[in-house]
């Protein structure tokens, strides 16, 4: 069975029919092709890493001088069987220079650095990890190696474990195989009229991060960006009952928005800086992504990514035809290429490019799905048919989606406007019957529905033996673009009634389908 959730809002018209016969169980997924023309995607370059670290001074005192340090830890959720990633910061709250030359996690491991902290500074650490098996909770110590100065001399701590901490493990972390959809619709059109044309606030923003590694696009700019994006940018939810995507200069201004503000401002930085980026986008979340190359760049991508954040992480791709793009999910990573895999867990995940050449890619009216059921209540629920046989007499229901069709955006609001239409055919190709125009949606709302779907019913008391085939005709009136699909049905018995006038009729119905915004409530 497949569903599909409506706002009850239909438009239903009374119409006379002729013949109809058996259908051929049929559901029917148009999707709009995508080439390897669409896209012409740019590789990040992978130069070596310097870490720059501090040299480590030389201990030459015996005395302890004494120290007074304070630690804080940024993370975000921690699932079972994976690791646990947390960012650590130092505090010196002591009178003397400190010297921080290791630092880690235990259970865990510890890495090298070099990083001075003077009375009254903060200073970050660098990312460190740990193994969380399938528990509740874990509890972990921040290690750190560390020299202090008095009197122009240091004196070497050694390794120095600080207070345990428990961490909180929220479930385990999700699998699955989803379908990955390309959309050239209305939120491929809504994504990248948001993005483009490039401001001249966001470029800076984008240029200013990429030039802490500066020379031609290349892997550590992106990670830049990220950390930008991610230390820069709070979360902040969309009123209740609302979905509302800024523009990525708004969402800078602003300093703060919900999950698909954070990716699609990621995703305009990476192509300010010349990059490919795209957004993933599920029911409840939305998350950037940017081209890799190849799959066989992924290992030295994830090598890269590992000296950058000093530790030793797991970075998560997500491959198509092209090759493989890094997830960069800021509202659940405190890294690049992390992510909570929640995705994994979902059906259908759509894949919304982001390209200067968008208007040149946009897809064209739909019929997105086409299927015959057995029941299709008020609410747009429905349940397919189990097979393709009817007698004469029996009633054939038909249900299909409308996507991809053109927003005429103005201040009062978004319209659409479409028309269908039913053509019959006998098995010998003869048009039996004909409905020009079965039936219209025409409305300006201030949320854009995703699809709009519709439901049809035919009496086939007066169809005899035979194979038959229904078109379905979509136009778009703004646009003038259309689409046509077909479905093949059969009936199996003679004819019920004689032919006669106004004794069989058709009921029609368009309405909304879930409007993407109320699909997509409680983002993060």
């Amino acid at each position: 069975m497949r569903s599909k959730k409506s706002r009850t809002n239909s438009l239903r018209i009374l119409n006379r029919l002729g013949t109809i016969a058996i259908v051929t169980v049929l559901l029917i997924q148009v999707l709009p092709p995508v080439t390897s023309a669409d896209l012409s995607p740019v590789e990040p370059g992978i130069p070596s890493y310097d870490a720059n670290f501090e040299n480590k001074p030389k201990a030459s005192s015996t005395h302890e001088l004494g120290y007074n340090i304070y630690t804080r830890v940024e993370y975000r959720t921690f699932l079972a069987k994976s690791k646990g990633v947390l960012k650590i910061y130092l505090e010196n709250k002591g009178d003397n220079d400190l010297f921080i030359y290791q630092y880690g996690l235990k259970p865990g491991g510890v890495e090298d650095t070099g990083i001075t902290i003077h009375p009254g500074q903060e200073r970050y650490l660098g990312m460190a990890t740990t193994f969380i098996g399938d528990v509740d909770s874990v509890d972990v110590k921040i290690v750190i190696s560390a020299l202090a100065k008095g009197r122009g001399k240091w004196y070497d701590y050694g390794t120095i474990y600080l207070n345990p901490m428990t961490l909180t493990v929220e479930g385990s972390t999700p699998s699955g195989n989803p379908t990955y959809v390309v959309d050239r619709g209305m939120r491929f059109e809504k994504v990248n009229n948001l993005v483009f044309p490039l401001g001249s606030s966001l470029r800076s923003e984008a240029v200013s991060a990429a030039t802490a590694y500066p020379g031609e696009y290349n892997i550590y700019q992106i990670c830049s960006i990220f950390d930008r994006v991610s230390e820069k940018i709070e979360y902040v939810s969309d009123p209740p009952d609302q979905e509302y995507w800024q523009t990525p200069t708004e969402t800078l201004f602003s300093c703060g928005g919900d999950c698909d503000d954070h990716a699609i401002l990621i995703a305009a930085m990476i192509e300010a800086i010349g990059g490919t980026s795209r957004v993933y986008l599920t029911d409840d979340h939305m998350f950037a992504a940017f081209f890799v190359g190849g799959t066989s760049r992924c290992d030295e991508v994830r090598d890269a990514l590992r000296a950058y954040y000093n530790t030793p992480l797991m970075v998560y791709f997500i491959e198509d035809e092209y090759g493989a793009w890094m997830v960069l999910d800021a509202t659940k990573s405190i890294y690049a290429g992390g992510s909570d895999l929640a995705y994994k867990a979902c059906d259908t995940v759509n894949v919304i490019d982001v390209s200067a050449t968008f208007k040149d890619m946009r897809g064209s009216v739909n019929i997105s799905s086409l299927a015959f059921c057995d029941k299709i209540s008020v609410d747009g629920i429905f349940t397919e048919r189990a097979d393709s046989r009817y007698a004469s007499g029996d009633t054939i229901l038909i249900y299909y989606d409308i996507t991809d069709f053109t927003l005429r955006s103005s201040e009062g609001g978004h319209e659409v406007w479409l028309t269908h239409s039913i053509d019959i055919y006998d098995d010998g190709g003869e048009s039996i019957f004909r409905k020009g125009t079965d039936g219209e949606f025409h409305e300006t709302s201030a949320k854009p529905p995703d699809s709009v779907w519709t439901s049809t019913s035919y009496d086939t008391s007066w169809l005899g033996k035979g194979r038959y085939r229904v078109l379905v005709t979509v136009e778009d009136l703004i646009t003038g673009e259309r689409d046509e699909t077909s479905a093949y049905f059969e009936i199996t018995t003679e004819r019920a009634i004689m032919p006669a006038p106004n004794i069989v009729w058709v009921l029609c119905g368009i309405a909304f389908v879930g409007y993407f915004v109320k699909r997509k409530k409680g983002l993060l």
